[in-house]
């Protein structure tokens, strides 16, 4: 062969080469043809349509039959990058709780053999159940055996109490967080219902409190001035010396700060001083003490940045002090929520993103506030009376937020970007168990918007994985909120309807369409 006609067969594909062209070719135009199907199906990727999803098992792309590569989603392009290279510290698997008033105790431990409660948290679980509030300084005592409740107590606690909750907790697979009363000054009182509660608890106790938000007793009218850290920090030292005559070497949590920037200078002076093995906190973004929130408040890039500013605020305390630190109280907005604002869809996209920061930040975990009898609240479990007597509780819109986020504990989250910079658009990424990544998008866009077209900048050893999509009508929507296509049951149990719609695409160019106003969480996987 002449040199001339070697270098016209290098330029010539060979038989089999020109097979594997033609065939790509005959590929590009199918997935080409269908593309344009779905444009015409979905509006053309117009106001708010997104094309449907190819379905793969839950179990995760390589199990699925129906893998297949798909073109890129119609939409406004936006890129998220992710650095799987620089991981952060792994998520605590219990960073996930709920918060409970202490008058509630009782109503709560009588679910544990009965009705939907058990399996609401074992959804979440494992995490912590902290009963504190403001309600535990005012209104709640404990009552021992054969002890008269206190003539300023409304509510009462008592050793049969305690023994539900060990078996509610036990079933549920959830540790509690127990606070005392300290508003009403009684150390001998706390060291008995501490005594009541390992001797029932055992190991399923994780920590005990003293007292709730004691930086705001004047303005509580629970004690008078002059009253500041120092006269806490000496009437807390006479409540754990009682406590730990009885219980010793139990574990302590401080110290329950108010919601703002003024009460970390306890939290502050906790740390130095105190030195309990959990820091404490309490934050509200918003507040209906004098204000009424609307939607819109929520879903405000403002509202975002004052999560922010507070959780980085508290992880650097927990940093200098090498202690971990929990927001055992929060929520959206403090004074018993706003009707149709905290109890809405919109209640869950804050939520998703609030959580988010918390975990990427290094908190040591974040507990919902929940007002168990007020469904309009803020609540993630509620019901009216009847319902909970019944123990016939329902899964609130920010319920599922909290299902959302229990799939990123044990992750370790990633430094990510996203081009062009959007303020309705949160995104983060986390490296979790088996080498997956997973994806967290919450769009915040009024309904009606163009949808989102995400291209995930991530490394070419993710092939595809799964999309796990949380909807609702609207963000003013109080019911009808699914997550992967399912609400949850009336049993108290969630599971997707079937298998999750599929994400693949050529290596380096996954793409995800997201909707305005709803979220996605992608969990891609590695080549084996």
């Amino acid at each position: 062969m002449s040199p001339g006609d070697a270098s016209q067969a290098a330029r010539r594909p060979a038989p089999r080469r020109r097979a594997r062209l033609a065939w790509a070719a005959g590929a590009a135009a199918v997935t080409a043809v269908a593309l344009a199907i779905w444009l015409l199906i979905s509006g053309g990727g117009g106001r708010g349509g997104l094309p449907p999803e190819p379905q793969v098992d839950p179990a995760g792309p390589a199990a699925s039959p129906a893998a297949r590569r798909v073109g890129r989603p119609p939409g406004r392009p936006v890129r998220v990058s992710i650095d799987v290279g620089h991981p952060g510290p792994t998520v605590p698997g219990d960073f996930i709780g709920l918060s409970f008033e202490p008058r509630n105790l009782p109503t709560l431990a009588a679910l544990a053999r009965r009705g939907n409660l058990v399996e609401l948290l074992r959804a979440l679980g494992p995490g912590l159940l902290r009963f504190g509030g403001v309600s535990g300084d005012k209104q709640t005592a404990w009552v021992g055996e054969r002890a008269r409740r206190a003539s300023w107590a409304t509510y009462a606690i008592g050793a049969s109490d305690l023994r539900g909750l060990a078996e509610l907790a036990s079933r549920a697979g959830w540790r509690v967080l127990l606070s005392v009363n300290l508003g009403h000054y009684d150390p001998a009182a706390a060291a008995q219902e501490i005594s009541a509660a390992r001797r029932a608890l055992g190991g399923e106790l994780a920590a005990v409190a003293i007292g709730n938000e004691p930086d705001a007793y004047v303005p509580q009218r629970l004690r008078s001035p002059p009253w500041d850290y120092r006269a806490y920090r000496a009437q807390a030292d006479a409540y754990l010396a009682a406590i730990r005559s009885v219980a010793p070497g139990i574990r302590v949590a401080a110290p329950d700060a108010s919601s703002g920037v003024p009460p970390l200078r306890w939290v502050g002076e906790e740390a130095a001083s105190g030195h309990p093995a959990l820091l404490t906190d309490h934050f509200y973004p918003s507040s209906s003490c004098g204000y009424k929130p609307v939607v819109s408040d929520l879903l405000s890039p403002v509202t975002r940045r004052i999560g922010a500013s507070m959780v980085e605020r508290l992880a650097a305390i927990s940093r200098a002090a090498h202690t971990p630190l929990r927001v055992d109280e929060t929520n959206s907005i403090s004074c018993h929520g706003q009707p149709g604002v905290s109890n809405s869809f919109a209640s869950s996209l804050w939520a998703l993103d609030y959580l988010s920061r918390a975990m990427r930040a290094g908190l040591g975990g974040v507990n919902l506030h929940d007002l168990i009898l007020q469904p309009l609240s803020y609540s993630p479990i509620a019901g009216t009376r009847a319902q909970v007597a019944a123990g016939a509780l329902n899964a609130e819109p920010v319920f599922y937020a909290l299902l959302v986020a229990r799939q990123l504990e044990g992750g370790r989250f990633l430094p990510i970007g996203v081009t062009p910079a959007a303020n309705s658009l949160s995104a983060s990424a986390a490296l979790v168990s088996r080498g997956r990544l997973q994806v967290l998008l919450v769009d915040y866009d009024e309904p009606g918007t163009a949808p989102r077209a995400v291209h995930l900048g991530v490394p070419a050893r993710f092939f595809g994985g799964t999309v796990l999509r949380l909807r609702a009508r609207s963000p003013a929507a109080t019911t009808g909120v699914t997550l992967g296509g399912r609400p949850v049951g009336a049993d108290g149990r969630w599971r997707p309807a079937g298998r999750l719609p599929g994400l693949y695409g050529p290596p380096g160019g996954l793409s995800v369409g997201l909707a305005p106003s709803s979220a996605a969480l992608v969990t891609l996987y590695p080549r084996r």
